[in-house]
């Protein structure tokens, strides 16, 4: 069977490609030509191993999945099963299960989600790439004796790999012999993976095509960023090793909220479940499984003690002593959320369960990954632990995602409204230098208070409901608040059955009756309770709540039912509710670190018969981890004044005897006094003191006041108040030697409950060079809760200019070229708000749309690329190791400013390190962890690290450090502030930082963009519009009435 190649390597063909040979000869059989077909695409060690088992294994193929491209290395592992050879796992693209002995695509890891239906291969998800609109792939028969083999491009992916299906008909092989096999369930098989030849070599056209080759290579200098040979990794694209340890900074010891974790040698086994009626309450299906394994774990479970997740998979330290076996449980309901009268009996349910082998985890590969000779977390084997020391804390306390909570952990306190907070912890295994590790934390949350519903209702509406009616707006309010929580019920003696509640009535308990026979008998609710239960409702003009469905409601006053406990309330808190929640979870340093010691010791993981039975072991000492306290900066002020720059200490400085470097100018201006209690006297004098300050300050500030033309156009203030002296003499690596751009970019979400709203993107960039302390910025509305910033870079139609390219980093590099006068030879890019299983789409997604915006721009114009993750939402905690040594902390407690830790607890091979680069004023510091996904600037640790805190330093609204890198910070400002622009119904709702956002950015006289659901994004109205080189510019002043800060921000429109 011919293929071309090139280079030792199948060629990609632009069209699909058939390829059709007839058997020649005796010595040129369908056999042979399959020989020839694997020889060429796998591993010489694989097909020495083949060859080596004999023609018996190779020549009884029955199904064999292939993928034919420029991939050098794709199948793994071919294992004989039940005569067949079967395609387990795929190196790069492919993972493959075996089902029911037929080959089926399960995933294709970073670039598609392929499942499998009635032995038909559906493509059901796209994840990784832009502009994917539909895929299509087809069944390929090869019969013999004539071989004929069809490839199927997936011609929408640009041409991604093009897969052949080869199906072997047993029947044409007469001769061959089935090997016998002892073991015929399919496995995991986690086998060391070997790289793609050319790592992003995606076929497309023109631009496009470019642009990702490019992706892999630095500016210049050409040297590649391919991803290394060795350790192997399975994605197409490998985040960058760790250069090496950082040196620079006083060296001390630091202790992290990581506790080490031994590895396991039991060989773990997973299981299929299937609960029959299917549930979605976690809560219900580990009830059933608790009685099954109550009742059969020594008869039928062979005394295995199981994990399972309380969905679709168990967990065993060993085989059960079966591959497949039914059980039927029988579990008392409690809950009656189906409605059906006010039956007294309570049921009894009757549940199928199925539990049948699926997979054998290979712990020897996580191994492996923890000792960096291997580049992928297997994150089976790492979900199968985590799923077992969650296993005992979820039968304790109150599961909130990685979070367990209960009242006996700490005393509750009053949020106010009926709510109520949690103590509780958060536990998290995580693989590190060191090993395996378990991060502890400790964490609080809002729970409804247990309180009888007619109490919850007088406290969320903060009166007494028995004084007057409830107004409509109260009904909204009392449904919001209730909707979905679960009652019982008190007039019933120790009968206390539970429902959930659906809604409230729209009339009041003495005028709802309902029929309560077959014969029409109809009786209101207080007639049914008094006769029934001899229970007088006395509050008759409240509504009842709705419990059940709409087709069979139950009604239930308010006064027979009390709120269960353990209810975690997820809705948005207000503002007194977060600050008494705030109070409740301020801790100072050495106070946290002796809760999570306390937790560690009485969740007593050395008795957890869990833990046990799989052989894991915690230590339950805190990690002690080598740090490094960088130096602060020097900073530069104006020469004029009496002192001309400062060496800030403990990461803060003041303003006294300095002048702002580039003091802004500020002519005209006014004063409004919205205080009745302030005479007209004592405003004007604070306002002749604040002209004064600004003016001492280094700024050009009028003294009097004057109330401009309402036509005028508004000026920005402008300036710098402080630059980085070594920003001056040009001795910041990898940023003064040539011009350099640094971006900050984030994305707030709505917050839970508000559907409609949609999520804001924001992305800032530097405007001056060498100085790096000025910012331009735009905003964004997108689909409600995309991740990926959809608005980097867009190309349209217009009716006049034909194709036009634009976007947010497009119009911030021209408008760096505008403000220093040359193009960035350098970016740096600093993403918030990315969760760690995001890491790879939003790279994919987000360095393409930048390399994009560059070539858009000039055709061979791709500066190297720094990309950066930055988190502030983890649970690492650093603390000192010795809380009394005045040197070693601060004034609150906290380990000094610019403490950077790249070792023990950070990624075991890949570029990452924590950084507390603030001073902390209350509470535990949470240092912010930087991982370094995309680096073509090849930055040393220590370069990172150091331009990374001393940037820090720069943050124009105080003078102190913060604890994130200033662009990300004012990203983040940015994009919240955007949000009170948005149309007056999506003013009031919160938001919550992640990571992506558009709207801003459509095509010109686009107003709003249908999205999944039907919901319309609304564009970012435009507070003033200029003509300036055709671009609208939008300019928004945020001038911070702070002697020291004032910060101008300037938003671009779409080109017009």
């Amino acid at each position: 069977m011919a293929l071309q190649l090139e280079n030792g390597r199948p060629h990609h063909h632009q069209v699909p490609i058939m390829v059709k040979k007839k058997r020649t000869g005796s010595g040129n059989t369908v056999l042979e030509r399959l020989q020839e077909l694997l020889a060429m695409v796998l591993h010489s060690e694989l097909r020495e191993v083949l060859n080596s088992m004999g023609e018996d294994v190779v020549g009884c193929l029955n199904r064999v999945a292939v993928v034919v491209g420029n991939i050098r290395a794709v199948v793994d592992i071919i294992r004989a099963v039940e005569g067949k050879v079967h395609t387990i796992q795929a190196e790069g693209l492919l993972s493959i299960r075996v089902v029911e002995g037929q080959v089926h695509i399960i995933q294709v890891v970073g670039l598609l989600t392929i499942r499998a239906v009635e032995d038909q291969v559906h493509i059901t998800q796209v994840v990784g790439l832009p502009s994917i609109n539909r895929v299509t792939i087809k069944d390929v028969v090869v019969h013999a004796p004539e071989v004929e083999c069809h490839s199927h491009t997936m011609a929408d992916l640009g041409g991604v790999a093009d897969v052949v299906f080869l199906q072997v008909h047993q029947e044409q092989f007469p001769s061959c012999t089935k090997p016998h096999m002892s073991n015929t369930k399919p496995r995991w098989f986690h086998q060391p993976h070997r790289e793609l030849a050319h790592p992003l070599s995606l076929r497309r056209s023109g631009q496009v095509q470019q642009q990702f080759q490019q992706l892999a290579t630095r500016d210049q200098s050409s040297t590649s960023q391919a991803i290394q040979i060795a350790p192997p990794s399975s994605k197409s694209v490998r985040f960058p090793l760790r250069p090496g340890k950082g040196t620079y900074g006083d060296r001390c010891i630091v202790k992290a909220n990581h506790f080490f974790a031994e590895l396991p040698d039991k060989d773990l086994h997973q299981y299929d479940v299937s609960i029959t009626p299917e549930v979605t309450s976690r809560g219900v299906n580990r009830a059933v499984m608790f009685e099954l394994v109550t009742l059969y774990r020594y008869s039928h479970l062979g005394g295995r003690l199981p994990a399972y997740d309380g969905r679709k998979s168990l967990y065993t330290a060993g085989p059960l002593p079966f591959a497949s076996r039914t059980f039927e449980i029988t579990l008392q309901d409690e809950e009656d959320s189906l409605g059906g009268g006010q039956g007294t009996q309570r049921r009894e349910r009757l549940f199928r369960v199925v539990i049948k082998f699926a997979a054998r985890a290979d712990l020897h590969h996580l191994a492996m990954f923890l000792a960096g000779r291997q580049a992928d977390a297997p994150q089976e084997a790492l979900q199968v632990l985590d799923i077992v020391l969650r296993e005992l804390p979820t039968t304790r306390y109150s599961p909130v995602g990685r979070s367990f909570y209960s009242p006996n952990l700490g005393r509750r306190q009053q949020l106010g409204e009926g709510l109520e907070s949690w103590r509780g912890f958060y536990q998290s295994i995580r693989p590190t230098q060191m090993g395996l590790s378990l991060n502890i934390d400790m964490s609080s949350t809002a729970f409804i208070e247990p309180l009888p519903v007619i109490d919850f209702v007088a406290q969320l509406l903060n009166r007494d409901i028995s004084v007057r009616p409830l107004s409509d707006s109260d009904r909204v309010k009392i449904k919001k608040a209730l909707r979905g929580v679960k009652v019982e019920v008190t007039h019933r003696g120790n009968m206390r059955r539970k429902y959930r509640i659906s809604g409230l009535t729209s009339q009041a308990t003495r005028e709802l009756s309902f029929p309560v026979d077959d014969r029409g008998t109809v009786k209101t609710v207080v007639q049914y309770f008094l006769e029934t239960y001899g229970f007088s409702i006395q509050h008759t003009t409240l509504p009842c709540l709705q419990v059940g469905n709409q087709q069979r409601p139950n009604y239930l006053p308010m006064e027979v039912c009390k709120i269960v406990e353990g209810q975690r309330y997820s809705k948005r808190l207000n503002e007194k509710q977060i600050t008494a929640l705030l109070k409740v979870t301020c801790q100072r340093p050495q106070e946290r670190e002796l809760d999570i010691l306390r937790t560690v010791s009485h969740n007593a993981y050395h008795e957890d018969q869990y833990a046990q039975e799989f052989g894991i072991k915690i230590d339950e000492r805190l990690a002690s981890v080598e740090a490094r306290v960088l130096p602060p900066p020097r900073l530069k002020y104006h020469d004029s004044g009496r002192e001309k720059d400062v060496l800030p200490r403990v990461g803060q400085w003041n303003m006294m005897n300095k002048k702002m470097v580039n003091g802004g100018r500020v002519n005209n201006w006014a004063c409004i006094n919205f205080s009745r209690n302030v005479q007209d006297s004592a405003a004007r004098g604070f306002c002749h003191e604040l002209a004064i300050m600004c003016q001492i300050s280094g700024m050009d500030f009028a003294l009097e006041p004057v109330l401009p033309p309402l036509t005028a156009r508004p000026e920005h203030v402008g300036g710098r108040n402080t630059v980085l002296v070594d920003a001056l003499t040009r001795r910041i690596p990898l940023v003064s030697d040539r011009p350099t751009i640094i971006f900050g970019a984030d994305v707030t979400h709505p917050h839970p409950g508000e559907d409609s709203s949609p999520s804001i993107a924001a992305v800032v960039a530097s405007q001056d060079w060498p100085e790096v302390t000025k910012y331009a910025g735009l905003v964004s509305a997108q689909a409600h809760r995309q991740e990926l910033i959809q608005d980097l870079f867009k190309v349209w139609q217009d009716p006049h200019r034909g194709t036009v390219t634009g976007g947010m980093i497009k119009e911030l590099l021209i408008s760096f070229k505008r403000a220093t006068g040359q193009k960035p030879q350098r970016i740096i890019f600093y993403r918030d708000g990315v969760s760690e299983g995001q890491f790879y789409q939003v790279l994919l997604y987000e360095l393409d749309a930048i390399r994009k915006a560059c070539a858009s721009l000039e055709p061979n114009y791709q500066p190297p690329v720094t990309f950066v993750v930055v988190q502030k939402r983890h649970h690492t905690r650093l603390f000192a190791n010795n809380h009394n040594d005045q040197r070693t902390v601060d004034r609150s407690g906290n380990i000094l400013p610019g403490t950077v830790v790249d070792s023990k607890i950070c990624h075991p091979t890949e570029f990452d390190f924590y950084l507390c680069s603030h001073a902390g004023i209350q509470g535990t510091s949470r240092p912010a962890h930087y991982h370094v996904l995309w680096d073509e600037n090849k930055f040393t640790a220590d370069e990172l690290q150091t331009l990374t805190n001393n940037l820090c330093y720069t943050y124009a609204r105080c003078t102190r450090s913060v604890s994130i890198v200033p662009p990300a910070y004012y990203a983040h400002l940015a994009a919240f502030r955007a949000r009170f622009y948005m149309e007056p119904e999506t003013s009031d709702s919160g938001s919550m930082a992640s990571g992506a956002a558009t709207s801003r950015g459509l095509p010109p006289g686009v107003r709003s963009a249908r999205v999944a659901g039907n919901v319309a994004v609304r564009p970012l109205p435009a507070l003033k519009e200029n003509s300036v080189n055709n671009a609208s510019l939008v300019l928004v002043s945020l001038c911070l009435w702070e002697p020291k800060s004032c910060w101008t921000f300037v938003v671009l429109e779409e080109p017009s």
